[in-house]
């Protein structure tokens, strides 16, 4: 909704959007829940209200969702890996049995074979949130990277600060270096900590106001398509006059006459050498 109805002024910010694309909703609505696009009608994204329309897209959405959710599915890792520290293939096969029946969600035997608990957590979860929330992936992917690219930023601050001031830890007695490399890591925990926190806080106010929702939207579907691309020269010069793109070559300055050594006779005719005839006044 953030990127094709978005009433707040600032849906010109989320990259590609438009102020009111009901056709391109609609074409997103019937590729993303394709399962149940015969209950979404173009007629109704056409005429129906912002307000109408989300709340169709949203009870649509649940439908979507599975039954059963990633609580299950770590119930179904655990009796899988019941007595076992890596999966074997019959576990695996288990594994993968369960996630086509029950998400209909095909993965190949291979990738579960020979992999600790935590390892096929992950690769279950992260193929489930892929199929049943891409949206939610995508802008928590963005989010987190948004956020450890400006608190890296203040921890490389922070640590130029310590750096340039540990020396003076010397007069209490303390190595510099030692007390560089733990006031160092407490930072680095910190930094991580802190990222983790203002991610939750942003994900849990998605819902409290709508400038939220925007700014993260505009934070998860930024891509490197959105960035400003550097032009060819050609490209550069191609509205340029044609007097400026034929520009004259500078000609390297070149003696095409005959070269005279220091020591050889000067040309003059004054019988004595290059160096100290015509040379030198030249040189003046």
């Amino acid at each position: 909704m953030a990127k094709f109805m978005n009433d707040g002024p600032s849906s010109q910010a989320v990259p590609g959007s438009q102020k009111y694309n009901r056709e391109g909703l609609y074409k997103w609505a019937q590729s993303r829940f394709h399962q149940f696009a015969n209950e979404l009608s173009e007629e109704s994204f056409r005429t129906l209200s912002r307000a109408e329309i989300q709340q169709i897209l949203v009870q649509v959405s649940f439908k979507a969702m599975p039954e059963i959710g990633q609580a299950d599915i770590d119930l179904k890792l655990a009796e899988a890996f019941h007595g076992t520290q890596v999966s074997e293939e019959g576990d695996a096969k288990d594994l993968c049995d369960y996630m086509r029946t029950q998400l209909q969600i095909e993965i190949p035997v291979e990738k579960l074979t020979g992999v600790s608990q935590d390892a096929a957590r992950q690769i279950m979860w992260n193929i489930f949130d892929d199929h049943y929330r891409p949206e939610m992936r995508i802008m928590e992917r963005g989010l987190v990277l948004a956020q450890l690219d400006s608190t890296w930023k203040n921890h490389l601050y922070v640590m130029d600060h310590l750096r340039s001031t540990v020396g003076l830890r010397g007069y209490a007695q303390e190595d510099p270096k030692t007390v560089y490399k733990r006031e160092g890591m407490k930072e680095f925990e910190a930094m991580w900590e802190g990222v983790e926190e203002r991610v939750s806080e942003i994900v849990f106010r998605m819902e409290d106001a709508d400038e939220v929702q925007d700014t993260v939207w505009v934070i998860g579907s930024a891509t490197h398509e959105s960035a400003p691309r550097l032009q060819a020269p050609e490209a550069q010069s191609s509205g340029a006059p044609e007097e400026i793109k034929q520009e004259k070559k500078v000609e390297t300055i070149r003696n095409f006459g005959e070269r005279i050594g220091r020591n050889d006779p000067c040309s003059c005719g004054s019988g004595k050498k290059f160096k100290n005839c015509c040379m030198r006044t030249n040189a003046v």
